[in-house]
């Protein structure tokens, strides 16, 4: 009965190192990396994102106020610049790091609520003016229309597009142009799809959602103190387990090799699994499914941030394996030493006897 309870209290422990050494990669990304605001920061800086996402709100504004540039006059290349300019990168990079700043505070338990917000109420009306600028500064380098010009348009936007009035004041042109709030209202709601939360970001003064810290019981703050400490909770988890099995073996060839096993088995299958996802996420599998800039922005996202679990995974991977070798070569010296010194004894033995 001692022996199968032994056995028993082996294979359990076994398989909980086993799930240990698994889940060490992920808990060390979630203590040193997920769990600090900076170093997402620093990632999603790396990634590209804020300019592709700066690339995606302008290209949705442009195809917003085109039609008007171009009845103006405008080019495309000046309506794109106007756009760009309108939703930089670094202007984005701030709203999004803000809300960053947010939503670590309330994981944290600074903040009852967290309230995901993006405002482009200024964005817009630097969208505006540069496009009001820009077309009275095309419409003052018109020509003077002719009494015959005059009198045969109707209408005076088509007008403005081969010459201009004699009596056009430019600054009663770019406040009526200014002020066109159906037109900033479809610019915003065009620009705000492109970013994350789609056109519900206008809803609710910009808000898109605010969400409590304790849900159904369940606090936010306190779930996230156990993942940030997660790595160093599972350290001293499996130096328990570890300390376990070595009680119950008491020898310690028998301890290392059977400590070895679980090392060799999850540092394999780390390396194999880091592999296989950064080989997964490579083929764009997404974008081939669902074409467009979202699709290619998410994947290139997520990409970036693979690319630190896999080395991460990757690294553990290959001290597991590193480890489990050493333990190896060392039993396999120890019983060579433990083989000679049998003979050895052996030899000296019949020496005595003869």
């Amino acid at each position: 009965m001692k022996q199968y309870f032994k056995k028993a209290g082996l294979w359990i422990s076994r398989a909980l190192l086993v799930l240990f050494l698994f889940l060490l990669p992920s808990a060390f990304l979630f203590t040193f990396v997920f769990s600090q605001p900076m170093t997402v920061k620093n990632i999603l800086r790396e990634s590209g994102m804020y300019t592709s996402l700066s690339k995606s709100a302008a290209s949705a504004a442009q195809a917003s106020i085109e039609p008007t540039g171009a009845s103006y006059g405008l080019s495309t290349d000046t309506i794109k610049d106007i756009s760009l300019k309108a939703f930089p990168a670094s202007d984005v990079q701030k709203k999004s790091e803000s809300l960053i700043d947010d939503s670590y505070s309330w994981l944290n338990g600074k903040h009852q609520k967290l309230v995901i917000k993006f405002d482009f109420n200024a964005n817009t009306q630097v969208l505006m003016s540069g496009l009001a600028d820009e077309i009275v500064k095309t419409t003052f380098t018109k020509p003077i229309c002719s009494a015959e010009q005059l009198q045969q348009s109707i209408d005076p936007t088509a007008l403005l597009q081969v010459c201009r009035p004699a009596n056009l004041d430019a600054m009663v042109l770019k406040e009526a142009l200014t002020t066109s709030t159906s037109q900033a209202a479809d610019v915003t709601q065009a620009a705000s799809s492109n970013l994350p939360g789609g056109t519900n970001v206008m809803q609710n003064n910009g808000a898109l959602a605010e969400l409590d810290n304790n849900v159904q019981g369940v606090s936010i703050p306190f779930t996230f103190s156990i993942l940030k400490n997660s790595f160093y909770i599972l350290i001293i988890l499996t130096l328990l387990v570890v300390s376990g099995m070595y009680g119950l073996t008491r020898e310690r060839r028998t301890f290392l090799s059977l400590v070895a096993h679980p090392l060799l088995t999850t540092g394999l299958l780390l390396v194999i699994y880091a592999a296989s996802s950064q080989w997964l996420i490579a083929q764009h599998f997404l974008s081939k499914f669902v074409p467009g800039e979202q699709t290619q922005l998410t994947e290139d996202t997520i990409q970036h941030f693979t690319s630190v679990g896999a080395w991460t995974v990757v690294s553990f991977g290959a001290t597991y394996l590193v480890t489990a070798l050493a333990i190896y070569i060392y039993n396999y010296q120890q019983k060579k030493k433990q083989h000679v010194g049998k003979l050895a004894r052996e030899v000296t033995k019949a020496k005595t006897v003869v």
